[in-house]
């Protein structure tokens, strides 16, 4: 894609409201209501994040210090949060807490069996000191969930996964 057409593609996507499924999945750790065949492709995630990548990782870097958009690890900006101990088997119901994309295993399974998400992501280099101070902040106030959706902008989202404990 040429530079022209990227940011022809940035600006069309600016103004266009995001629906809620896609923005739960984009902005929370790949935790929509449903999943659509199509994001278990890495290069949909990138070209949607040509579009609206910026405005999302906006908004979670707000709502919650210290993680990031889980569009970010669908497209492979960052390795996915590591688990603790083995994988669970597919025969178990925790195994509907994966998703698959570009081959790459991401799962939702938080405290207990994966790294915080904060955590995992200070050790690779991605949050400095003064978003690790945020981050703690928003940590001893309980982790009030903040995220405004597109299509409901003046309540807060109330299914929103993080990784962060």
């Amino acid at each position: 894609m040429t530079l022209r057409r990227r940011v022809l593609s940035r600006r069309a996507g600016l103004d266009q409201p995001l629906e809620v499924n896609l923005e739960l999945a984009a902005a929370s750790m790949l935790s929509p209501f449903w999943w659509e065949a199509e994001w278990n492709e890495r290069r949909w995630w990138q070209g949607w994040a040509l579009m609206f990548g910026e405005r999302v990782e906006a908004k979670v870097r707000q709502a919650c210090p210290g993680c990031r958009p889980g569009w970010w690890y669908a497209a492979g900006r960052v390795p996915p949060v590591p688990l603790l101990g083995e994988e669970p088997g597919p025969e178990t119901l925790l195994a509907r807490d994966c998703v698959t994309v570009g081959g790459v295993r991401h799962w939702r399974l938080g405290r207990g069996w994966q790294v915080c998400q904060a955590e995992h992501l200070r050790q690779i280099g991605e949050v400095d000191g003064a978003e690790w101070t945020r981050y703690r902040a928003w940590r001893r106030a309980g982790f009030p969930c903040d995220y405004r959706l597109d299509e409901w902008p003046h309540e807060s989202a109330g299914y929103f996964v993080h990784l962060c404990y």
